[in-house]
């Protein structure tokens, strides 16, 4: 049955709250029962262990160890390549890149930093394509103390320079690229008119029913019509027509202040917005 329009809407950690008392329900109570030991979509729903059984991998090299080192691990027969990395050129003419000196204006000409979700797109568009393509890559956030020699993690936040904070702004966002495999061997099509970066800076037009809502509104842009910059982009998803969803995180990360005092508190509640972390 729908909301009254006098009823709000159910907030959805409550929503999966109730969803987990339930299964921990019938688990508990029901687990002699057909519910769970049948082959039911009920059943199925709760039978974690029958499930994960089934959609085990169909791959057959062997389990590498879990560990942290300096190089790439690679199943035996199998090899890794490097098909972008930070600062690798998205346009032709670029100098060979350095770390310690990459301005945040030719930053946004290269690839970003500290990748997360990963799209590939086939070229030509609509085909099937598995060697030629385009790479939708999340550059979620910059690690300071690796990004900038000297640095610590502790002291990112306090001793960073305004040209190294706009190196970070430049070098988060989004990075899409050209690829193709030829010989065995992925690597970018530098001079594609296709490379592209969307940073932290990059001015984007809002469409749909949210563009000009009060809440787009803001010191930048009255009328709620378009947004500067993208960052924290941690998850993504490709839709049914082809375009590419990029998808951000960590704003307690970002912004600070008291959210008790904001306008909208029940919402920053929801999110769970507590700005312990403001950098």
């Amino acid at each position: 049955m729908a909301n009254s329009p006098s009823s709000p809407s159910p907030v959805i950690r409550d929503v999966i709250a109730a969803r987990v008392s339930r299964r921990e329900l019938l688990k508990g109570g029901l687990a002699s029962g057909a519910l769970i030991a049948g082959s039911s979509f009920v059943g199925s729903l709760f039978a974690g262990e029958t499930h994960a059984a089934a959609a085990l991998s169909t791959l057959g090299f062997p389990e590498l160890k879990r560990v942290y080192d300096k190089t790439h691990a690679a199943a035996e027969g199998y090899q890794t390549t490097i098909v972008a990395r930070w600062g690798d050129p998205l346009a032709t003419g670029l100098s060979e890149f350095d770390g310690n000196k990459v301005a945040a204006e030719e930053q946004e000409k290269r690839f970003g930093y500290n990748c997360d979700y990963i799209a590939f797109m086939p070229l030509p568009k609509g085909s099937v394509n598995s060697d030629h393509g385009l790479l939708c890559v999340n550059n979620e956030y910059i690690s300071p103390n690796v990004m900038f020699p000297g640095m610590t993690e502790d002291d990112a936040g306090k001793t960073m320079t305004k040209e190294q904070v706009d190196l970070g702004l430049a070098a988060m966002g989004h990075s899409i690229v050209e690829v193709i495999l030829k010989d065995g061997k992925w690597s970018i099509i530098e001079d594609s008119p296709l490379n592209r970066r969307i940073t932290a800076n990059t001015e984007m037009v809002v469409s749909g029913p949210v563009a000009g809502h009060a809440l787009m509104q803001t010191s930048a842009d009255a009328t709620g019509s378009k947004v500067l910059g993208t960052s924290y982009n941690c998850s993504g998803g490709v839709t049914p027509w082809g375009t590419v969803l990029t998808c951000e995180e960590g704003v307690s990360d970002l912004f600070g202040g008291d959210p008790r005092k904001a306008p909208t508190a029940d919402m920053l509640d929801r999110y769970g917005f507590d700005a312990t972390n403001p950098r």
